[in-house]
């Protein structure tokens, strides 16, 4: 499906028509609708196609005056509140208008067509890109928020008590940073090729605002390495503390399996078909051999605390 949005002195409108100067949002398309866009814009195909295929990389390429610019859109799992990923989201500049193309309907575009954007145009088609660049990296870094507190809660929970669906969700967080991490350095090269082109420099105002969004982009990706550092390192803590307790729990078992083991052997000599010593003291040769044996354990248990064991 696609939309067009056009912004007028009233504001930001939707049309029904392909105007100069207006911006086409296309979202998951069928093979008619890119025939449809290739025909009426003359949109490459190549460029069109660009941001359907999930493993795509981030890029900047310009071929018969039109200018493509490919990056990663973090999208937040429909069916799973803990697992983020990254989908590729390409921005096509052309000399009429502004085309762009994604798998997902992305929420992000959402602050463009609420008209949350100040100083948003779709005729000026430079800054507009600088502008979706600028609320991707804003984007990364909400998303960003978001995971801290799911591993903040999740940590709470596990201090409680360590469940497996806990340790899942911290490893859909850990997968959803190194999606992050991957992604943004991606859309850095981006962003350090823009700064170099000419036609970003020919305006000052976009000259700022680009360096805006490489500011924007690198703290994302010092935080997105940092939350991703702090998750490695709590994982190794509770693998460690779960590990100690399997350790713990073993111990024990083994130290209640040496003194039940005492009796046993104790009784296992009294109970054999021949003569044995304290048959002359009658019923109290039953009490000495229990008393006898109690002190045996407590010795034992004794020795092992000594020795750290108990």
């Amino acid at each position: 499906m696609y939309q067009i949005y056009r912004s007028s002195a009233s504001g930001l409108e939707v049309i029904e028509t392909f105007e100069p100067g207006s911006w086409v949002n296309v979202v998951d398309p069928d093979e008619s609708e890119l025939k449809l866009l290739m025909e009426h814009l003359g949109v490459r195909e190549d460029f069109l196609r660009a941001s359907l295929d999930e493993d795509e990389t981030a890029r900047l390429e310009s071929e018969e005056g039109q200018s493509l610019v490919v990056v990663d859109v973090p999208h937040k799992s429909d069916s799973d509140t803990a697992y983020y990923e990254t989908v590729p989201f390409a921005i096509i500049m052309m000399k009429s208008f502004m085309v762009t193309v994604s798998l997902r309907d992305l929420n992000m575009l959402r602050r463009f067509t609420d008209r949350q954007v100040k100083g948003f145009f779709t005729q000026f088609k430079t800054r507009f890109i600088l502008q979706l660049l600028y609320e991707i990296s804003a984007h990364y870094l909400h998303n960003l928020r978001v995971l801290e507190k799911i591993t903040a809660t999740v940590e709470s929970k596990m201090l409680k008590a360590q469940r497996n669906d806990d340790l899942i969700d911290m490893l859909k967080v850990e997968k959803s940073l190194v999606y992050f991490q991957t992604s943004l350095r991606g859309n850095q090269s981006v962003l350090d090729r823009l700064l170099r082109a000419e036609h970003i420099k020919n305006y000052p105002e976009d000259q700022d605002l680009l360096e805006d969004v490489i500011i924007e982009n690198k703290q994302a990706l010092e935080m997105a390495n940092i939350y991703f550092n702090i998750l490695t390192g709590t994982m190794d803590a509770y693998a460690s503390m779960i590990s100690n307790n399997q350790n713990d729990v073993m111990k024990i078992l083994t130290v209640v399996t040496m003194l039940m083991a005492i009796p046993t052997i104790i009784s296992g000599f009294f109970g054999m078909n021949v003569d044995i010593p304290l048959d002359q003291l009658g019923d109290y040769s039953f009490w000495i051999i229990v008393a006898v044996t109690v002190l045996i354990g407590i010795i034992v248990a004794w020795l092992l605390k000594k020795l750290r064991m108990l």
